[in-house]
């Protein structure tokens, strides 16, 4: 501020100076003038011109005007005001000493420059009076002149600054395309993180399990969670169970990346060594740009129905992307321990796309000889005038058994319908590798496609026809390829038409006829209709009726007729009522037994009890009369069932809380004598709390009881669960 300062009051001073030349060396002024530089850098700067005739006349007095554009000039290159004029003197006052000149003289300046403030004291520039006295002309003389000196080591300064400020712009340039490449850096740092080489993932779950019987009758051997449900046993028993799976994606390059996979359960409470964690599963898989590799434990694998089919086995797949080849070896866990190798490939020649497969199976105690079970099959698929030819021929060895299958399906789409037709000769000595259960025909009316001695066809039409959904089947199978077997035969037809007559009304019908050896009727005819009707608001109305004839009736086996009928009623949108009716005559075509059941149900779905509270609740009877043979025998059905149910949720910020209630009561000579005047009634209580966003708690109460008119039959049942888990 000091030195600011100094160069200001220069200015101010200058007004002794003259106004109006050029910038270059005035001709009454020479170099070895001792004001020689100042005045020609003032003259430099534009605050001082000299006269027209190019003389400076440094020892003529000036007028007020000429000080006035002086100081103008010089006010606008410090764009100084009044007041900050007025600051800078006091402070020039108060550091006299620091000054080349006397304090006296710095008084008489500060005293003259005050006069000029003080005449001019608004917020614009400093303005100087219209004229100077003699002796103020003098002083301003004689201060040009040391202050002069003075501002010389402060030119020299600004000199070397201003050579600092250049070469700091030169370095400046130089940093700029730099600095540009900053925002591409940051994308690369950004990219280089979405392609981090190592990612971990998993989760761990550990689980506390006790269940305690109470109040147990004298007869009671067997608990159930349900003792209507016989598959639903439980112990009374104390678990522990914690779960850990892990995992890990490894980037090895950017084409290559491998994955693994370990999941575990251990039955030890705590950590360590002591813990023993059982390997449930394990996964490796690696992808190339040529090959994907699929290793570990219950590994899908699915080549053909006769080959792999749908298989889950313990072992390495490799495929090859170009290719299609792929390669498995692996085995089964059993008490043979099989181990299974197998191979496929596809290509295409002229426009016939062929696969080709081999496999072969051992038993772990088979591997020391040469394996004997071995499977070869070829395929081909051809497009043949919009006809979709596929054709199978497999050969298998099993020992000394030989066998073969060979199979054809054709089907294409004409103009009015669509067609299809199937044909398959399973030899009696074929023997598939891991074989699915697919059924020949669509109806799963027959033998396992892949049973040995299968030999059969069948032809299938579908069509829109007069907008009616029309098919027609054709079965023709011989079970076993014996020469006096009578063929299995089984023949449909069947429509459907929506808006028949009438909006919203679907009516469909069907008719078959079924020569099957299994059967205990030799030849059925059946023939039937059902109906939707959804033309009333919130409602639909089903009704069907079936009737399967003998065609040879005789004493035992009479015409079973059966008639259902339903409806479900929107009462609201959350009340909801339905009917289920059921009347079988003749069932199974035994005269005499027959069946009518009943139900009737009314429900609440999504209940809003109270804020972020969920009700759900309903309530069902089924009513079950009649008769049925069995066993060479007609036993009653009579059984009468009342449901009721609940269950509620409330939600928390991080919270879930859960109520279920489920009360049975049944009755009826259809029952077996526990079970008949029983009630069982289960309450279950659950609490959910989110402790983070990848970590949760549960814990579940569970209280079951079963009652009957005989005590001895009667539990109660008690149950607490207690979890943990946690995603990483």
């Amino acid at each position: 501020m000091k030195k600011l300062l100094i160069c200001v009051l220069t200015v101010v001073m200058f007004l002794a100076v003259a106004v109006s030349a050029s910038a270059e060396d005035f001709t009454d002024i020479t170099s070895e003038h001792w004001a020689y530089e100042a005045v020609m850098h003032l003259s430099s700067l534009d605050i001082i011109d000299g006269y027209p005739d190019g003389t400076f006349q440094g020892e003529e007095r000036i007028s007020r005007y000429e000080a006035a554009v002086i100081v103008s000039r010089a006010l606008e290159i410090f764009d100084i005001t009044a007041e900050e004029l007025r600051e800078g003197i006091e402070e020039a006052r108060d550091a006299a000493e620091e000054v080349a000149i006397s304090s006296e003289e710095a008084a008489e300046m500060a005293e003259i420059v005050f006069e000029i403030v003080e005449k001019n004291d608004t917020e614009e520039p400093v303005k100087v009076p219209e004229e100077l006295t003699e002796k103020q002309a003098e002083q301003v003389e004689a201060l040009i002149k040391a202050l002069t000196y003075e501002l010389e080591e402060e030119i020299d300064e600004l000199s070397k600054l201003e050579v600092a400020l250049q070469a700091m712009e030169t370095r400046l340039d130089l940093a700029v395309p730099q600095i540009m490449k900053v925002p591409e850096i940051e994308t690369d740092m950004e990219e280089l993180k979405e392609l981090e080489r190592v990612t971990f993932s998993g989760a761990y779950g550990l689980n506390v399990s006790d269940v305690q019987l109470k109040e147990v009758g004298e007869d009671v051997e067997t608990v159930y969670e349900n003792p209507y449900i016989t598959e639903d046993e439980i112990s009374p028993e104390t678990t522990f169970e914690q779960s850990l799976n892990i995992e890990t994606d490894i980037n090895i390059t950017e084409d290559i990346d491998l994955n693994l996979g370990l999941a575990g359960i251990s039955h030890d409470f705590g950590v360590g060594t002591d813990v023993d964690l059982a390997l449930t599963n394990m996964v490796l898989g690696i992808e190339t740009p040529e090959i994907i590799l699929d290793a570990g434990t219950d590994r899908s694998v699915n080549y053909t129905p006769y080959l792999f089919g749908d298989a889950e086995l313990d072992g390495i797949n490799i495929m090859h992307k170009n290719s299609d080849a792929e390669f498995f070896v692996g085995r089964e866990v059993n008490e043979d321990d099989t181990f299974y190798l197998g191979a496929q490939n596809r290509t295409s020649v002229a426009g016939v796309d062929l696969g080709a497969r081999i496999a072969a199976a051992a038993a772990d105690n088979e591997l020391e000889r040469a394996i004997d079970h071995k499977l070869l099959g070829i395929d081909a698929a051809y497009d043949l005038s919009g006809i979709d030819f596929e054709a199978d021929y497999v050969r298998s060895i099993d020992g000394e058994k030989e066998g073969s299958l060979i199979q054809v399906n054709a089907e294409t789409a004409l103009e009015l319908m669509e067609l299809g037709f199937n044909y398959r000769d399973v030899n009696p000595e074929f023997s598939p590798i891991m074989g699915d259960e697919d059924i020949f025909d669509s109806n799963n009316i027959y033998v396992d496609a892949l049973n040995p001695g299968l030999r059969g066809f069948n032809v299938e039409a579908e069509t829109d026809l007069y907008d009616m959904d029309s098919s027609i089947f054709f079965a023709r199978v011989n079970p076993d390829q014996s020469e006096g077997e009578e063929n299995a035969v089984f023949f449909e037809i069947a429509t459907q038409k929506e808006d028949l007559y009438v909006d919203d009304l679907t009516v469909g019908g069907y008719y078959n006829y079924e020569n099957n050896a299994d059967n205990q009727v030799e030849q059925v005819r059946g023939t039937g209709v059902d109906m939707a009707y959804s033309g009333i608001e919130d409602a639909l109305f089903t009704m069907a009726y079936d009737m399967s004839n003998p065609v040879e009736e005789d004493e035992t086996f009479n015409s079973e007729r059966k008639m259902t009928m339903g409806m479900d009623y929107n009462i609201t949108d959350k009340f909801i009522f339905n009917y289920g009716y059921e009347n079988i005559e003749n069932m199974g075509m035994y005269e005499d037994a027959e069946k009518r059941a009943d139900v009737y149900g009314l429900s609440m779905e999504e209940y809003p009890v109270l804020d972020n509270m969920m009700l759900d609740a309903g309530y069902e009877i089924e009513m079950i009369e009649g008769t049925e043979y069995a066993e060479g025998d007609y036993h009653s059905l009579e059984e009468h069932t009342g449901i009721l149910s609940a269950n509620a949720s409330y939600a928390l910020d991080n919270a879930v809380l859960s109520a279920d209630f489920t009360r049975t009561s049944k009755d009826g000579e259809g029952l077996d004598e526990k079970l008949r005047q029983s009630v069982h009634s289960r309450a279950d209580f659950g609490v959910e709390y989110n402790i983070a966003e990848d970590t949760a708690v549960n814990v579940e109460y569970g209280l079951g009881n079963f009652s009957s008119p005989n005590p001895d039959h009667d539990y109660t049942l008690q149950q607490v669960n207690a979890g943990l888990s946690l995603n990483f």
